[in-house]
């Protein structure tokens, strides 16, 4: 849910959008709220959206916004001062911000203007989890003991590969050669060699080996996903600290060192068991059943009125209601916004020809 969208300068101020544009049971969209989110937009798509398409899609995404947001006020959802801070850590010890500038650009990418707006903005990403969570329950979705486990352990292992596949190096090993290399780099360990100065000195590895043949902290089910199965049953037969004697696989021979690792046992899997089950909820529904509820809420128990008649014509198009379209951009060639724009003239002429409308 956290996305982080670079600014650009220098935007022609006559791009900037000057409504009204909507109410959504009676709240009034803000041009500041949609001039925000069209930027970004514009950012992202404007080389291959065209300007109505950019607008439409603003005009969309605050609709469902604010269907949220009164939703999240409906239920009294509330997000504690804990709860943000936890998940600004998370942020920070993810992105590896350590220093006051690094943070000041965490809040520049974001947009959020300074520490303030980023919690603010993290609260608010807080209650629409904890409102998904909810509706989640409420759609009787389910998530498994399973599920629950492959999400909540990982472990962070470390290599050194001695390589055999031309694919890992120019100049491999044949597989005799490798192995008695990969058996000399063991019995160094054995003697007491520090396994991150070694994976320095003599993994294939080039794209860790400065790391000291560090591969990350990753859940377990990517490991399995990601890596050859040898090399993570040999992973996984280690004690935290322990490294393992050469293991095959089809690039050569490695050194593993088990760095970390959480099991979905003892005391803190079952502490935090429950907010596991809550997040895989609100994942599930906004995977399968969001977009269906969002649809309920705005046929059924929303009123939404789009107050900007070429915005609401284009809207009008997209469900096919043509003579509708047709009222809605006669009223934007008389809203000074429009009355001057060749595009309002070219879609009401193609509304007229798709009511036969040709006088």
């Amino acid at each position: 849910l956290f996305y982080a969208f670079p600014r650009y300068g220098g935007l022609n101020q006559q791009f900037l959008y000057k409504g009204p544009s909507a109410r959504v049971n009676g709240v009034k969209i803000t041009d500041k709220d949609f001039n925000d989110i069209l930027l970004r937009y514009w950012q992202q798509y404007g080389s291959f959206m065209t300007e109505e398409q950019m607008k439409v899609s603003t005009l969309e995404y605050l609709i469902e916004k604010e269907l949220i947001k009164q939703e999240i006020e409906k239920r009294k959802i509330s997000v504690s001062d804990q709860e943000v801070q936890d998940l600004l850590d998370e942020i920070k010890i993810y992105n590896q911000i350590d220093s006051e500038e690094e943070m000041e650009m965490l809040i520049y990418q974001t947009g959020a203007g300074d520490l303030k707006g980023l919690k603010k903005m993290i609260r608010d990403i807080l209650a629409e989890q904890k409102l998904y969570t909810a509706l989640g329950r409420e759609a009787n979705l389910e998530v498994t003991e399973e599920e629950m486990a492959a999400s909540y352990e990982e472990m962070e292992v470390a290599h050194i590969l001695i390589a055999t596949s031309s694919n890992v190096t120019e100049e491999p090993l044949s597989d005799g050669e490798a192995l008695k290399k990969a058996e000399e780099v063991y019995k160094k360990l054995q003697a007491g060699a520090n396994f991150t100065d070694l994976a320095k000195e003599y993994s294939d590895d080039i794209s860790n080996k400065d790391q000291g043949g560090r591969l990350g902290r990753a859940p377990i089910e990517y490991y399995k996903n990601a890596f050859v199965p040898e090399f993570v049953e040999a992973a996984l037969k280690l004690e935290v600290g322990e490294y393992s004697a050469p293991v095959r696989t089809q690039f050569g021979y490695h050194l593993i060192t088990l760095l970390d690792k959480k099991l979905a046992q003892g005391e803190q899997w079952e502490k935090e068991k429950e907010q596991i089950k809550g997040d895989l909820l609100a994942n599930k529904f906004l995977s399968t059943k969001k977009r269906e509820w969002i649809k309920e809420q705005r046929q059924k128990h929303a009123k939404i009125e789009i107050l900007d008649p070429f915005l609401l014509g284009y809207h009008l198009v997209q469900e096919g209601k043509w003579a509708e379209a047709t009222v809605a951009y006669e009223k934007a060639l008389k809203d000074k916004r429009y009355k001057n724009n060749l595009n309002t003239f070219l879609a009401l002429a193609e509304a007229y020809k798709e009511t036969k409308d040709y006088q």
